[in-house]
């Protein structure tokens, strides 16, 4: 199933509730005359909330993402498989392009909310830029435990189901496939599809057969009756004569 790189339905479904969650009480605090701050503080908190969102989702999920192919073509190597080289160099590459960007943004983050802290603008960006540096770790860390996760499963799976047993069932489910395969109907070279063929010829004819059959009979029975009409004709005939003789 292929993954896409930005932050799933839920995730931006959960940010957006929780973007409208601060405002609403922003909102609600200048209506009830709440001291809040100034409104430059939530709007930066709220920017620098969806900012943190796509440089701890983006990259990272580019470069694991690539990874994941890295592994599988290892994988696929020690089974004996020959994937694509050029798959290779090209997720190496773009693993580590996308982990020097991911990393490059989240020190870009936190020197420019540092920055913006530093010469007054907010002191929020004092808070944001340690979010920045801390995050910086989070995503490798879930993958790790995600990988260890994979690991696990795959040694299981391993375990239950032996690798060469796999590939000599594959080589079973060819040969049947090959066997099988002259016995498919939909196939115009089978010979079970030319049986089915020459049977439908043979039907055919046998019905030609059947109609002629059918159609001889109508014209002997027609011969038939005329030759009674005509038999009893000359028996009428040889009555009348024999009448005449005697009289």
């Amino acid at each position: 199933m292929r993954r896409s790189p930005f932050p799933s339905a839920s995730t931006l479904l959960s940010a957006s509730l929780f973007t409208t969650f601060i405002l609403a009480v922003f909102g609600i605090l200048k209506w009830l005359q709440i001291p809040t701050g100034e409104w430059m503080d939530w709007l930066f908190g709220v920017a620098g909330f969806w900012w943190l969102l796509g440089v701890t989702t983006i990259p990272w999920r580019i470069h694991f993402s690539a990874e994941d192919v890295l592994r599988n073509h290892k994988l696929s190597t020690e089974r004996g498989l020959e994937p694509k080289k050029s798959d290779y160099v090209a997720a190496q590459k773009i693993s580590s392009k996308a982990r020097s960007i991911a990393i490059g943004l989240h020190l870009f983050s936190a020197v420019g909310f540092a920055a913006l802290a530093y010469f007054g603008f907010t002191p929020l960006g004092w808070f944001a830029s340690v979010a920045a540096i801390l995050l910086t770790f989070v995503q490798p860390l879930a993958r790790l435990y995600a990988h260890i996760a994979d690991t696990l499963s795959d040694m299981r799976h391993d375990a239950r189901f032996p690798r060469d047993d796999v590939q000599t069932l594959k080589e079973d489910l060819l040969v049947i496939e090959a066997t099988v395969e002259p016995l498919n109907r939909l196939d115009p070279t089978s010979w079970i599809n030319d049986l089915d063929n020459r049977l439908d010829r043979i039907e055919t004819q046998l019905s030609e057969l059947d109609n002629a059959v059918i159609a001889s009979k109508r014209e002997s029975e027609k011969a038939y009756k005329r030759l009674h009409e005509d038999t009893e004709f000359v028996g009428n005939v040889r009555d009348l004569i024999r009448f005449f003789k005697q009289a």
